[in-house]
């Protein structure tokens, strides 16, 4: 009875809300943008603290990490997204009724000045249209990647892409088209390059590869001509390689001398070539 009686007399603890104004009124316009929003976000409510749901950071109490995933919402990406300014990683990923281009006014140009951010994934959708050019501006000195694969992008790849100081890249199962050379270049940092399964088609013979940091290369499925350059050997790093279905040439370079691989590459890392040859393929003529 006495514990009862102090509890009941001692002073009641109030609860500090950590998450921003500002970061709360932005995900309640996120939901409410969508049709089905209120019916598939129940919790995201004007008196939840918005860190219960989000990661935030812990000092400034901003939200850092949006990410979605395995969403049914309907609808296309709403232009208050670019209201979360603290952002480091925004991620819509595999929301099958997400649909339509991907806007060019709010959204990139404020992705464009998210000095934080260290990745940007909106793979598997069903997103339309062309890449922004504004993608290209995004200044964070920390991102990590890029990942628009398995949506309906259609055109080529903006030139500011390949000025992208970027680490992965993947625009992989789109129907992009056109010049992807920009996105090597012996003096980048890149370790994952993937654009297969597009209609890319350019000269791979003028290409050059990242020596030091290389890991991951997916050109297959497109309409790639060329050689494979011999220079693609220093490429030391490298544990994946598909160049399969283009266009290529040529004999393929020899021999490998891969740090985290006993051996090459099996033939179906080059099968499906319009004139490849040598090991592992047939011999040249």
């Amino acid at each position: 009875m006495l514990i009862l009686l102090l509890f009941l007399l001692s002073p009641a603890v109030a609860v500090v809300e950590r998450c921003h104004p500002e970061d709360k009124a932005a995900i309640l316009k996120f939901k409410n943008s969508f049709s089905n929003g209120p019916q598939l976000l129940p919790m995201w409510t004007s008196d939840r603290d918005c860190c219960d749901i989000f990661d935030c950071d812990e000092t400034t109490n901003r939200i850092i990490d949006f990410s979605l995933t395995n969403s049914n919402l309907a609808g296309t990406i709403p232009d208050v997204i670019g209201d979360l300014t603290y952002l480091k990683t925004l991620r819509l990923h595999k929301m099958p009724f997400l649909v339509g281009e991907i806007p060019r006014g709010p959204i990139p140009s404020s992705l464009a000045t998210l000095p934080n951010m260290i990745g940007l994934d909106i793979s598997r959708n069903r997103l339309t249209g062309s890449i922004p050019e504004s993608f290209g501006h995004l200044v964070s000195p920390a991102l990590q990647g890029l990942s628009l694969s398995h949506n309906m992008l259609s055109g080529e790849i903006p030139i500011s892409i390949g000025k992208m100081k970027i680490y992965q890249i993947d625009v992989s199962r789109n129907n992009l088209s056109g010049d992807a050379s920009m996105l090597f270049g012996a003096m980048k940092s890149t370790s994952v390059i993937d654009i297969s399964r597009n209609n890319f088609e350019f000269d791979f013979s003028r290409v050059s590869f990242m020596e030091e940091t290389l890991v991951t290369l997916d050109i297959s499925h497109n309409k790639i001509y060329g050689k494979i350059p011999t220079q693609i050997l220093k490429a030391t790093m490298l544990q994946f390689l598909n160049v399969s279905y283009n266009k290529l040439c040529g004999e393929i370079p020899s021999p490998w001398k891969l740090r985290y691989r006993s051996e090459g590459f099996d033939n179906t890392s080059f099968i499906h070539n319009q004139c490849l040859c040598g090991s592992p393929l047939a011999h040249c003529k």
